[in-house]
């Protein structure tokens, strides 16, 4: 491992996004809206507690009960107040799952996260839009959409650049007409022509391996037990 800014992330590409195609392929559900965090340091349970989530009529669940959970909240189309979220240990971090929130997608939330330690997230809506972040200790050192990642910020955008290039990402910046290309591209990916967008998404998860340490694989996220609990959905009211 190298040390960046007074962390770390691993000296070696140890996925790229052939990987993890598997995500968009298998969960097509949790794929059209999600948002997947990881927090070094904290347990399920911490986390929860960091969120000021309340458990409370809820019980532990596996994916599909979270993701249907998620969608049967008490108000009109079946949203919650607040962030309903299913929190999991793995391997020193804790994984928050979201599918209809988006507290890991929100930069205020990841930089009050990451006091002390790592956060890294990334989500993605049914229109494709999508977040990545990376903070050491309160410092939001990278932010991109995963769709447009030759447009990168934070206060030290460019560290990974070759990483991304290796796991699969284009960080070639388009002309105004390659812009309308990628414009006509990704409308076809809205109607069912994914699979630039699948590796694009692999590559998203990859990064996040990179930077954690952590692989995720569709038996850890099917199979695992989630503890649930809906949290407010803004840091503002951690106190």
């Amino acid at each position: 491992m190298i040390v960046v800014g007074g962390s770390w992330h691993h000296d070696r590409v140890i996925a790229t996004a052939h990987d993890y195609t598997w995500f968009d392929e298998h969960f097509n559900a949790l794929s059209q809206g999600y948002c997947l965090t990881l927090v070094q340091g904290m347990t399920a349970e911490t986390l929860l507690a960091r969120l000021r989530a309340t458990t409370e009529g809820f019980g532990p669940a596996r994916l599909g009960t979270l993701l249907e959970t998620a969608m049967s909240g008490p108000r009109s189309g079946g949203y919650w107040d607040g962030a309903l979220v299913g929190a999991l240990t793995v391997e020193g971090w804790a994984l928050l799952v979201e599918h209809t929130s988006g507290l890991g997608a929100s930069s205020e939330v990841i930089t009050a996260l990451s006091a002390g330690g790592r956060v890294v997230s990334h989500s993605r809506n049914v229109e494709l839009a999508g977040r990545f972040f990376w903070a050491d200790d309160g410092d939001l050192r990278l932010e991109f959409d995963p769709l447009l990642a030759y447009q990168r910020w934070g206060s030290d955008p460019d560290a990974l650049a070759g990483v991304m290039r290796q796991v699969g990402f284009d960080l070639t910046e388009p002309d105004d007409e390659d812009d309308e290309d990628l414009e006509d591209e990704l409308d076809e990916d809205l109607d069912g022509d994914v699979c630039g967008v699948t590796l694009c998404q692999g590559a998203t998860f990859a990064l996040a391996e990179h930077l954690t340490g952590v692989r995720l694989t569709p038996e850890l996220l099917e199979r695992s037990t989630y503890l649930v609990g809906l949290a407010p959905d803004s840091a503002s009211s951690w106190g």
